[in-house]
């Protein structure tokens, strides 16, 4: 990754990261509108990475993003969010 993309990256995290940290609905908005294929988000101890069929079920929920498989439902606190990374296929959230 050159410098440029470096800038960009870290420009995008400020942003991010100050106009997301408390609205689960904009989050899911990115999240959602992304062309990646796949979504990690990182917290504490944990790592969970989402992809394919888990991307076509982002929803919101009470400040929570929701991704949906079925019967199965992870739920992340969005006021938690610190910062987002988006990169060439991916996006990292990551939580406090």
């Amino acid at each position: 990754m050159n410098m440029y993309n470096y800038l960009l990256a870290a420009a995008f995290a400020v942003i991010t990261s100050n106009s997301f940290s408390q609205d689960a609905g904009k989050v899911a908005e990115v999240l959602k509108e992304c062309a990646c294929r796949e979504i990690i988000m990182i917290s504490r101890g944990v790592e969970k990475s989402y992809t394919a069929t888990w991307l076509e079920g982002i929803t919101t929920e009470n400040e929570f993003i929701i991704f949906s498989k079925g019967e199965n439902k992870h739920r992340w606190n969005a006021e938690k969010i610190t910062f987002i990374e988006k990169g060439n296929g991916y996006i990292r959230v990551y939580l406090d």
